[in-house]
């Protein structure tokens, strides 16, 4: 999954979803030319809470200085061998008393709802989109069989109905479980939505807590370095993970502007694909990546200025 941001003053042209006869689905009143279409999608509200604290704005200060170093794997974890990670400190952390990555995207999603100004008429209409691997299969760890509530499965989309049920998020839902890259694809759906007019606004959000079996694979995997993060380094041995959430208030241009509200920035592409390689490694000539790529900038002008890359150990 690749997606690109622009500034909010960007160009206005937008690549979209293209329904079955081949035509830019575009919202009624928008233009449509050769299968893309005039619906620009910008961001309103950020929210975040990460091994720096709450609030994207420790997160920030937390980035320029560079000053935190992983910790032991929490207890929660339940490891023989507890690597070093990057958890959300104790104060800043939800109650462990629900599922701890529904309250770590709860937190993220409040700051970001309210940085957009979303009423609770907006968000009747908006859509939710979740990325989450595990959601709160926490519940299912310490329940261990003795509480009713806490032994049920936790799957992935319970997360998303009760973030759904608790902002008062009445439309389209969809909650995307595809391991690292979950958050961003819950990004570029949330776009899809609003260049389709399924939605003005959208809130688009992914997060991950540690657990025994979040952490543990990782670990047999043999993904995990016990010491720091080091890309490109000859001695790397891996990654080092962390807990957290993120969520961005997507909406069109137009809906911004109705509203009076400023644009952060503007998602100028997103793309994706799958080589179904491997569980881990991507397929070795690289053609999906450029492909996602090349989608993903294909409504950009100029060249990125840019890239963060992401590789699993």
């Amino acid at each position: 999954m690749l997606q690109v941001l622009a500034s909010a003053a960007g160009g206005d042209s937008r690549e979209c979803i293209l329904n079955g006869a081949g035509h830019c689905a575009a919202p009624s009143g928008k233009s449509q030319q050769r299968g893309r279409c005039t619906v620009t999608v910008v961001v309103t509200g950020l929210g975040a809470v990460s091994c720096f604290g709450s609030g994207t704005g420790a997160l920030w200060e937390g980035l320029l200085g560079a000053s935190r170093r992983p910790d032991p794997a929490p207890d929660v974890c339940g490891l023989p061998a507890r690597p070093h990670l990057y958890a959300v400190p104790d104060g800043d952390a939800p109650a462990r008393g629900t599922g701890r990555t529904g309250a770590l995207l709860a937190a993220a999603v409040a700051e970001a709802v309210a940085e957009a100004g979303l009423s609770a008429g907006d968000l009747l209409d908006a859509g939710l989109t979740v990325g989450t691997s595990l959601g709160d299969i926490d519940l299912s760890e310490r329940g261990a069989g003795t509480d009713a509530d806490a032994s049920v499965p936790p799957a992935t989309h319970r997360v998303t109905a009760s973030l759904a049920a608790r902002f008062g998020i009445g439309g389209p839902g969809q909650t995307l479980s595809t391991a690292c890259s979950a958050g961003a694809y819950a990004v570029g759906w949330g776009a899809e939505l609003i260049e389709t007019g399924q939605a003005d606004v959208v809130v688009a959000c992914g997060g991950d807590a540690f657990s025994r079996v979040a952490v543990g694979t990782l670990q047999r995997f043999g993904l995990l370095d016990g010491e720091c993060c080091r890309p490109f380094d000859t001695g790397r041995a891996g990654m080092v993970t962390g807990e957290g959430a993120a969520a961005l208030v997507l909406e069109s241009a137009e809906s911004a502007g109705r509203r009076g509200r400023t644009a952060l920035a503007e998602l100028a592409g997103h793309g994706w694909s799958c080589d179904a390689h491997h569980p881990m490694a991507p397929e070795p000539s690289g053609d999906q990546l450029r492909r996602s790529a090349a989608s993903a900038l294909a409504g950009l002008d100029g060249a990125p200025g840019a890239a963060v890359l992401h590789r699993a150990g």
